[in-house]
């Protein structure tokens, strides 16, 4: 019987090395991945992530779910999505993350408030403010709180709300000040709100998480280390 040569041995092998990538590669770039993210987090990032991922793997179907901090929790911890994109907590023991983003608290206030011309806000001057605050099931509620203690601040909280546009409505209204993530900015353009950094700088980070004993799809493994690449850490 005919023995291939080792050079022959060498191309069959090379060949289907080759093979294998390319496949491989088609598999990444196809397939439904499922995410979870809090409001704040699926307003400010997802949507230009959906956009580019459209346009650079168009046969990848990126679906989000809007959901508060501790049900996307859940859902990542159950498997309900491939991976979620949260604000930094008392992370559980079965998840992996991955620290991608850090980004400020600011204050917002209506243009007619006395500070809204300063270029920024000591925490202690929102000692005799009123405070429309996200609700406790935001991610970013007890950074929020946190800071508030550790600025020496006893807030007088008037509204606590799930969504940072019912919060944006109620101070347009002229009604007290929030305290809001930066990323959550983008809808005061062209409205009677102001947004002022407040000192010193207290932030919030954002992580990726999924389960430590769950193995990423091909396309999913692709869209975590898509918006993994947006790092924005101080």
């Amino acid at each position: 019987m005919f023995a291939p040569s080792l050079e022959l041995r060498r191309l069959l092998s090379e060949l289907e090395t080759t093979l294998y990538n390319v496949q491989n590669k088609k598999e990444k770039r196809r397939g439904l991945v499922h995410v979870a993210t809090s409001p704040t987090i699926s307003a400010g990032i997802m949507p230009n992530c959906i956009a580019q991922l459209r346009r650079i793997y168009p046969q990848i179907n990126l679906v989000i779910h809007d959901q508060i901090q501790q049900q996307t929790l859940a859902m990542v911890v159950n498997g309900e999505v491939d991976f979620g994109v949260i604000v930094e907590p008392l992370t559980p023991l079965e998840l992996f993350t991955e620290t991608f983003w850090e980004e400020p608290f600011c204050l917002v206030v209506p243009k007619s408030h006395p500070v809204s011309q300063r270029d920024a806000v000591n925490w202690s001057d929102l000692q005799n403010e009123d405070l429309v605050l996200l609700d406790n099931g935001s991610g970013s509620r007890p950074l929020i709180n946190n800071a508030l203690i550790r600025n020496n601040v006893t807030p007088h909280v008037i509204q606590e709300l799930g969504h940072v546009t019912t919060i944006f409505q109620i101070l347009s209204s002229g009604i007290g000040v929030s305290i809001i993530p930066e990323l959550a900015l983008a809808s005061l353009e062209n409205s009677d709100l102001v947004a002022i950094p407040l000192w010193p700088t207290e932030t919030r980070r954002l992580q990726l998480a999924r389960r430590r004993q769950r193995s990423l799809s091909p396309s999913a493994a692709l869209v975590w280390g898509f918006i993994s690449q947006l790092k924005k850490l101080s």
